[in-house]
C-alpha cells in the first residue's frame, strides 16, 4: 500500500513539473551540500565515499525544488548502484563551460547493461525489481530539458556510470583575460 501511494505521489509530481517551472537563481554548491546532508545517514550506513568538487560561485537558473530533485535522483541512483560493490564511491563535480554549467554524478557501481541504456530515461523503466518507481531518471531528463539543459549518460560494466548534466548558467562566464 505504501509503495502504491508513493508511486501515485511521484506520478502527480512528474505530471506537474512543467506547471511549476521557475526562473530562480540557485547556487549549486549550497544545493549539493543540502542534498548530501539530507542523505548523510544512508551514505554513512552504506560506507560510501562521496567526493565533491563544485567550482565556486556556480549559479544555475530554475526552481530550487526541481534542481534539488534532479541531483537527488542522481545521487539516490548512485547510492543504489554502489550498495552491492566493494569500492563504494560517488563523485559530484560541476564547473562552468562556456555559458553553461556542466555537472557530473559518477559512481563506482556495476554499470548499466548496454541493452538498458536506450531506456533509462523512459518513464516507468527500472532495472530495480523490488525498489524504485522508474520515474527518477525520467524526472531528471524532464527537469533538465525544462530549463534548456540536457543529460548525457556513460556507463561501463564493472566500472561505473557517469551522468553529465548541462544547465544554463545564471551568471555570466568569467572573463578569461
Amino acid at each position: 500500500m505504501r509503495r502504491a501511494l508513493a508511486m501515485t505521489e511521484l506520478v502527480t509530481e512528474y505530471s506537474r513539473l512543467e506547471a511549476q517551472r521557475r526562473s530562480d537563481t540557485v547556487e549549486l554548491a549550497g544545493l549539493i551540500a543540502e542534498m548530501l546532508r539530507a542523505n548523510q545517514e544512508r551514505i554513512e550506513r552504506l560506507q560510501v565515499t562521496v567526493g565533491v568538487d563544485i567550482q565556486g560561485g556556480l549559479q544555475v537558473t530554475g526552481s530550487r525544488i526541481h534542481l534539488y530533485s534532479l541531483f537527488n535522483n542522481l545521487l539516490l541512483n548512485a547510492l543504489d548502484a554502489v550498495a552491492e560493490v566493494a569500492r563504494r564511491k560517488v563523485n559530484i563535480e560541476a564547473w562552468i563551460e562556456g555559458d553553461r554549467v556542466r555537472a557530473t554524478v559518477t559512481d563506482s557501481g556495476p554499470g548499466i547493461a548496454e541493452e538498458h541504456l536506450p531506456h533509462v530515461f523512459k518513464a516507468f523503466f527500472s532495472t530495480k525489481p523490488t525498489a524504485g518507481t522508474g520515474l527518477g531518471l525520467a524526472m531528471v531528463q524532464k527537469i533538465a530539458q525544462m530549463y534548456g539543459g540536457e543529460v548525457a549518460l556513460e556507463s561501463t560494466i564493472d566500472k561505473g556510470t557517469r551522468f553529465t548534466i548541462f544547465l544554463a548558467s545564471a551568471a555570466p562566464a568569467p572573463d578569461p583575460g
